[in-house]
């Protein structure tokens, strides 16, 4: 996979946006303070697919930004904690890398609304991978939950995808088609690391099994 991404860059690099996810947060802050100016008004900006193909076609983007917050205190850390995320990810790969990641996500969520048919007062799918993604990285990354508890990332992130496996087995098939869509930037990027963890797993865990055999 590394190798098509790199390919991937050296003919599209120039589509590759520095600063992406301070775009995003800002944006992100933008539209959240234009809500509690204009409360009951977040359905202009809401992504419906119904309406998107009847010309409002700027819905394809203003549902990116949108936090599924209310609470002022819930929204500011909500954006810190995308920032955080997001400029440790471009750090990591690069702008083409995570740009290719935002987009591939975007993307994603969008088909998956087309295909479920689906309104999205957020891009919860698109949202969630930046953290997964960054939770997969960073798997011993500590957060102070509610500022008082240390826990790791990667027990937040079991968490999460219990969430959208749960969500999964709950939904009829067209939905779940469509939240592996919405997954996809996340497969794209981390399905090769996954599968090759989880072959040497297997393999020590063959290799022990084999050990207390022999000397049982």
């Amino acid at each position: 996979m590394n190798n098509f991404l790199n390919r991937l860059e050296r003919s599209l690099g120039w589509l590759a946006i520095g600063n992406l996810p301070v775009y995003v947060v800002t944006a992100q802050a933008i539209l959240y303070v234009w809500t509690l100016v204009n409360p009951g008004n977040e359905h202009l900006l809401v992504m419906q697919p119904d309406l998107v193909l009847h010309g409002e076609v700027w819905r394809l983007l203003t549902f990116l930004f949108l936090i599924p917050f209310q609470s002022i205190l819930w929204a500011f850390f909500y954006l810190y904690f995308q920032y955080v995320c997001g400029v440790t990810l471009e750090q990591e790969w690069g702008s083409f890398r995570f740009t290719l990641f935002y987009l591939v996500g975007a993307l994603g969520c969008i088909a998956g609304a087309f295909i479920a048919g689906q309104d999205l007062t957020s891009a919860f799918y698109l949202n969630e991978t930046v953290f997964l993604a960054f939770a997969a990285l960073y798997p011993d990354y500590e957060i102070l939950l509610f500022l008082i508890l240390p826990i790791r990332i990667k027990w937040l992130a079991w968490l999460t995808w219990a969430q959208i496996l749960f969500g999964f087995v709950m939904s009829p098939w067209l939905f779940r088609l469509a939240i592996l869509v919405s997954l996809s930037n996340y497969f794209l990027f981390f399905s090769e690391s996954h599968y090759q963890s989880l072959s040497a797993a297997w393999q020590r865990r063959q290799n022990r099994r084999r050990h207390k055999d022999l000397f049982s």
